[in-house]
């Protein structure tokens, strides 16, 4: 049996797609055992409405607190499939995508598997202002220590994983997707459209984002809980070289001479190819403070994780 576990907070605009996308894909390819279930963070629009619209077997509203691991786990946990499909409800499911990853008894021929995204971009009216690729690079099937917001895998795999990690108020998928890779299971990227996604048009973090915490409690927490995982580095270096240099020239003045630590500054300077837009000062300015906070706050930065079991939530449909 495959779950589609559909997680959501305010998106009535786009979770009719998802949905629609779900039965028609199932439909298609001749799949009969399957459920769907929306976990919802305290929507104040009609996302709970609508599901109850659209044959969604099972309806859980998170109420006091919530993010997406909690809302994947609460879904999990009451899943019945042994294949789980995780979904946002800003998302549609591509149909094609489905015999290239289930064999002839319908069960899942990877451990962790997904596709290229297809990113459609939107302003803040809701008018299409273009379309992007998220893998247009890859030609051929990948592995990788990722998951990402949508992804297919076995149920054993993602319970013995401990599931997502609910203190992450950001990056939860890396961060499993980290985990996972530790034990031997690496993310299977086929170069094929698997998803279509609906989403506004992406902004580059602010200072306002930063005092939120958000990273603090996303990246910098994922890095220090997973800091004996090999494959974290290898994402430091990719996504947050610039944290990793100021550690490095931090520890070289301290054992040097001060004067290294003008690297620091000048990698910042050659990340903008000496264009110094205001869009580009703004965003040295964001690196800045974020990596000097991080290096403050690693060892400090934690919290508590939440058993899914206490997480207070409704139940809005139960199912059969």
């Amino acid at each position: 049996m495959i779950s589609f576990i559909v997680i959501g907070r305010n998106e009535e605009m786009h979770l009719n797609k998802c949905f629609k996308s779900i039965h028609k894909a199932c439909d298609e390819n001749s799949i009969i055992d399957y459920e769907i279930i929306y976990v919802d963070s305290n929507s104040s629009d009609r996302s709970i409405e609508i599901a109850l619209t659209h044959n969604v077997d099972k309806i859980f509203k998170l109420t006091k607190i919530w993010n997406a691991a909690m809302g994947r786990n609460i879904g999990a946990k009451h899943a019945c499939g042994d294949i789980f499909n995780f979904l946002d409800g800003d998302m549609e499911i591509v149909s094609s995508f489905i015999p290239k990853i289930l064999d002839e008894k319908m069960s899942l021929k990877y451990d962790l598997v997904s596709g290229d995204l297809l990113h459609h971009y939107y302003d803040k009216q809701g008018n299409l202002m273009g379309t992007k690729r998220e893998f247009a690079q890859i030609k051929s099937a990948i592995k990788k220590p990722i998951t990402g917001g949508s992804f297919w895998i076995k149920k054993e795999i993602y319970e013995d994983a401990g599931g997502m990690d609910n203190r992450m108020r950001r990056a939860a998928d890396p961060e499993l997707g980290l985990r996972l890779a530790k034990q031997g299971v690496l993310l299977t990227l086929l170069p094929i459209y698997f998803v279509h996604h609906h989403t506004d048009i992406p902004r580059s973090p602010n200072l306002a984002d930063f005092f939120k915490c958000n990273w603090i409690y996303g990246n910098l927490l994922m890095y220090k809980i997973n800091i004996f995982n090999r494959y974290t580095y290898r994402r430091m270096i990719t996504h947050d070289s610039s944290l990793i240099v100021l550690a490095l020239t931090l520890l070289g003045a301290l054992i040097f001479t001060p004067y290294v630590m003008i690297v620091y500054p000048v990698f910042l300077i050659i990340r903008t190819r000496f264009s110094f837009s205001k869009e580009k000062v703004s965003r040295l300015g964001y690196l800045f403070v974020r990596d000097f906070v991080s290096l403050i706050c690693f060892i400090p930065a934690y919290k508590k994780r939440i058993k899914t079991e206490n997480i207070p939530f409704e139940i809005v449909r139960q199912g059969s």
